[in-house]
């Protein structure tokens, strides 16, 4: 008799739960229908859709293209049915990343509402520092635009006689939108160059032999030996040790002898002139 009473209450239990959890189930279905149904008639009211798009900035994209980009996205729905092009809804940021993906020559896009259907889209150039080519420093090739973190963004037309800095190496496919090693790492290379010039050395370009061996080459003709051992700025203060000790001089006519000096082996330092 006990048996048998523990076995009804536990299966009227089991049904008045089941029957909870079915009614908790259809108020939150009722629920996301009506929010669902809230979303889709807001995403199409006219008041809140974006109908003026304004683009502005220095960038050399003609503006078509880039409202080409901007119409896509806000061609998209959430969940098929719910409309992105609107002021609640629209994904800048989704927008602003899709606009520097698809033309690396734009350093920035910023995209932000003048009014509830009007939207401004302002992007920035990438400026040249320097150039990635194709080849080695005694054989130039091709030759693309490279911005001041390292990365390559367009390519570049032939310039005769630019006194543009120029990088070779490391890069193998993909030239445009790849970065030549990290930025970190690349700004290291800059100051490297920039110490160079500061002791009256005249460094034109700069080869990465591998992913651990450089190349630094002067207008003179010779070039600098190193590699990532101790990095750029411990083979700097040797370079410069040479230099303050008079073992090699900064002058046109001595630099013109320099046919390298090598930095790469510790604190041994050498050199070999014409």
């Amino acid at each position: 008799m006990y048996l048998h009473q523990t076995s009804s209450i536990n299966s009227s239990f089991k049904k008045k739960r089941r029957a909870s959890f079915f009614k908790r189930s259809g108020v939150i279905l009722v629920l996301v229908i009506i929010i669902l149904s809230f979303l889709v008639w807001l995403s199409r009211t006219e008041k809140v859709r974006v109908q003026h798009i304004t683009i502005s900035g220095d960038s050399s994209i003609s503006q078509d293209d880039i409202l080409n980009v901007v119409k896509a996205d806000m061609e998209k729905k959430y969940l098929w049915i719910i409309g992105t092009d609107n002021f609640i809804l629209l994904n800048k940021g989704r927008v602003e990343q899709d606009i520097l993906s698809n033309y690396k020559k734009i350093e920035s896009a910023e995209i932000s509402f003048s009014d509830m259907n009007s939207i401004d889209v302002k992007v920035t150039n990438r400026v040249a520092s320097s150039f990635w080519c194709l080849g080695t420093p005694m054989d130039a090739k091709n030759c693309f635009f490279m911005d001041q973190n390292g990365l390559v963004f367009s390519e570049a037309p032939n310039i005769p006689g630019s006194d543009m800095f120029r990088y070779f190496g490391s890069i193998t496919e993909n030239f445009v939108g790849a970065s030549y090693f990290d930025r970190d790492e690349f700004q290291k290379m800059g100051k490297f160059i920039s110490d160079m010039k500061a002791i009256s050395f005249d460094p034109i370009s700069f080869n990465a032999v591998d992913a651990h061996e450089y190349e630094t080459y002067l207008s003179s003709g010779g070039k600098v030996l190193l590699n990532d051992q101790k990095g750029f700025e411990a083979s700097f203060v040797k370079l410069k040790a040479l230099v303050d000790n008079g073992y090699v001089k900064t002058t046109p006519d001595f630099l013109k002898r320099i046919n390298y000096i090598d930095l790469r082996f510790g604190d041994k330092v050498s050199f070999k002139l014409r």
